[in-house]
C-alpha cells in the first residue's frame, strides 16, 4: 500500500528555490554594519580631502542640529589644518556588537 504525502511533490522544488533566493539575497545584500562601516570609511575619505560640505552630509539628522552646515564647513579645516597642523589621519573601525 503507497503512502500519500502531506503535500505535492512539486512543492519541494519550489521550496527549494525560495530557501536558495533567501540565502543569496542575505549573502548579496549589504547588512546594517557593511553599510555603516561603509558610511564612516566615505565620511573620512572626504573629510581627508577636504569637502567638509559632502561629509557634513553624511552626520545623522541629530549631529546637523549640533553642528550646523555653515559652521562646520568652516571650523573643521581651521581646527584640524590650522591649529593641529594634521595634513592626514588614520582610523580603526571595530566590529559593531548592536
Amino acid at each position: 500500500m503507497k503512502r500519500k504525502l502531506p503535500f505535492s511533490p512539486h512543492l519541494v522544488p519550489i521550496a527549494a528555490g525560495l530557501v536558495i533566493l533567501v540565502l543569496l539575497a542575505a549573502a548579496l545584500l549589504p547588512s546594517d554594519a557593511r553599510k555603516a562601516a561603509k558610511t564612516v570609511e566615505e565620511f573620512y575619505e572626504l573629510e581627508q580631502e577636504a569637502k567638509f560640505a559632502s561629509s557634513w552630509e553624511l552626520f545623522h539628522s541629530s549631529m546637523q542640529e549640533h553642528f550646523p552646515r555653515d559652521s562646520y564647513i568652516s571650523d573643521r579645516p581651521h581646527v584640524f589644518q590650522n591649529h593641529f597642523d594634521v595634513e592626514d589621519y588614520e582610523f580603526t573601525m571595530s566590529s559593531l556588537k548592536k
